[in-house]
């Protein structure tokens, strides 16, 4: 009996470290630039199958050669039985670079449901404020009442792209702020 254990703990050993191993080598070509016609030929149906199981790693825009300069977070207004709530999402220019890294699925979230082509995310999402009351930016409870109405807005500074030449130093960007309704619920 003992030695039946200790070769399914070794074919378990060999089977977490071959999909590890397997996982890797995905990751590594999901995530490799396009441009090059043989490897394109082998990422496509890679990636189009990363896409329809929902593991697709999308574009990373916080790295070169074109990192996001958009700086966008989210407020919810939430009318109650009791009266009006608030919730926002953090203020990224203010979040530190180790929690942003930390927390990048939740900035991704955060900044992606509010793009057009997700908009059914930020709908789902502000009914998802309309029953759970967010403790903080990341965690939430259920609340005794759900909330009558939920507005969801998005809000932003984006900046103003440079003229040709130099990148301007950080005092002389302009920022140009805005904010617009994106959701409702119910």
């Amino acid at each position: 009996m003992h030695a039946t254990s200790a070769s399914t703990s070794a074919l378990r050993t060999r089977m977490v470290r071959t999909f590890v191993l397997c996982w890797g080598v995905i990751l590594a070509v999901e995530t490799s630039p396009w441009g090059w016609d043989r490897w394109d030929a082998i990422k496509r149906p890679l990636s189009d199958a990363l896409n329809a199981c929902g593991l697709w790693q999308g574009q990373w825009s916080m790295f070169a050669p074109g990192p996001s300069v958009n700086n966008w977070w989210l407020t919810a207004e939430i009318e109650t039985e009791l009266g009006r709530e608030s919730w926002a999402s953090p203020f990224w220019m203010e979040v530190s670079a180790a929690e942003k890294f930390r927390r990048f699925r939740h900035l991704n979230y955060y900044n992606r449901i509010q793009l057009p082509q997700y908009q059914i995310a930020a709908f789902d999402f502000a009914d998802f404020l309309r029953r759970n009351r967010m403790i903080d930016a990341y965690e939430a409870e259920p609340r005794q009442i759900a909330a009558r109405h939920v507005r969801l807005y998005t809000n932003g500074l984006e900046m103003v792209p440079p003229a040709p030449g130099p990148l301007p130093s950080r005092d002389e960007i302009v920022w140009v702020s805005f904010s617009r309704l994106i959701a409702e619920a119910p």
